[in-house]
C-alpha cells in the first residue's frame, strides 16, 4: 500500500512486490494493486510458520492472479512442479485463452508451448555472470547479465516476460538487463583483494535460495568457504531444512 500511495499521474508503469507470510494477504493486496501483469516467480520453503505447509505457499502465491482483470496477463514459472495447479485455475479464469498466460523457464519441454519465454546457450564468465540467448515466441536475442549466478537467468526470463507483456521490444529488454543494478545482500560481489572475493547473499533466505548460492560459490576456482546464518520462519521442520542445506553443500565440493 505504501508503494501505491507514492504513485503520481506522471508514472506510466510500476513494479509492485506483493509479499506475504499468511494465506489471504496477497489476495488482499492484489485487489489493491489490480495488476495488468502478474508474475508468480517460484515456491520455496519460506514463511512456513504462517503458511502451515508448502501447499499453503502454493495457494497463497496463486492469489496474485485474483487481481488481474479480463485483459490481464499471468506469468507462471514453467519449471515449477506446482505449475499445473496455477494453470488449471488460470484456464478457468480466462476460459483457456492462451493470450492471457505466459510461461518462463529453462525446461526443454517449454520450447513447444506457445507463449513461452526461455533461454539457450547459457554460459558463465569468471565472475559467475551468465550470457545466454533469450527466446520469446519466435524472436530471440543474445543477453548478458551483470548479476552472478545461473539462477538469475530464470529471474531475467521472468522480468523479460513482464516487459514483453507491456510492449517492450527485445532490444529494450536486453538494454534493461545489461543496466540492472545489484541489490544489497542479494548476491552482492565484493573483491576484497586479488585473492579474496566475498559474495554477500544475506538479505533473506530459504532452502532453494541457499542452494542457488552454494551452486554459485562452487562454480568459482580456488578455496571456497561457505558461511550460513539462520533461515528463519521455517516452522517445525526448521532443523531438517538446515540439515538439508548442509548435506547439499557436501555434494558441491565446498572446502569449509
Amino acid at each position: 500500500p505504501h508503494t501505491l500511495m507514492r504513485l503520481e499521474p506522471s508514472h506510466e508503469y510500476a513494479v509492485i512486490e506483493l509479499g506475504a507470510n499468511h494465506i489471504g494477504e496477497i489476495a488482499y493486496t492484489t485487489e489493491l494493486a489490480q495488476p495488468d501483469v502478474a508474475i508468480l516467480n517460484n515456491v520455496a520453503e519460506a514463511h512456513l510458520e504462517g503458511f502451515g505447509s508448502i501447499q499453503g505457499v502454493v495457494q497463497a502465491k496463486g492469489e496474485i492472479f485474483n487481481g488481474l482483470n479480463d485483459d490481464g496477463i499471468a506469468i507462471v514459472n514453467g519449471d515449477s512442479e506446482f505449475k499445473e495447479y496455477w494453470l488449471t485455475r488460470l484456464n478457468q479464469k480466462f476460459h483457456a485463452n492462451p493470450k492471457h498466460i505466459l510461461q518462463f523457464g529453462l525446461n526443454a519441454e517449454l520450447d513447444s508451448i506457445p507463449g513461452t519465454v526461455t533461454a539457450s546457450n547459457i554460459s558463465l564468465n569468471k565472475l559467475g555472470c551468465a550470457t545466454f540467448t533469450l527466446h520469446i515466441n519466435d524472436e530471440s536475442i543474445s543477453i548478458e547479465l551483470v548479476l552472478p549466478g545461473k539462477h538469475n537467468v530464470t529471474n531475467a526470463l521472468a522480468a523479460a516476460a513482464a516487459c514483453y507483456s507491456v510492449g517492450a521490444r527485445l532490444q529494450e529488454i536486453k538494454t534493461g538487463l545489461l543496466n540492472m543494478a545489484s541489490v544489497k545482500g542479494r548476491v552482492d560481489i565484493h573483491q576484497i583483494s586479488d585473492s579474496v572475493l566475498i559474495i554477500d547473499d544475506t538479505y533473506n533466505a530459504n532452502v532453494q535460495s541457499v542452494k542457488a548460492a552454494i551452486d554459485l560459490l562452487s562454480s568459482y576456482e580456488g578455496k571456497n568457504v561457505f558461511v550460513l546464518g539462520d533461515m528463519a520462519e521455517l516452522g517445525t521442520d526448521a532443523i531438517r531444512y538446515h540439515q538439508e542445506v548442509g548435506e547439499y553443500a557436501l555434494t558441491k565440493n565446498i572446502d569449509v
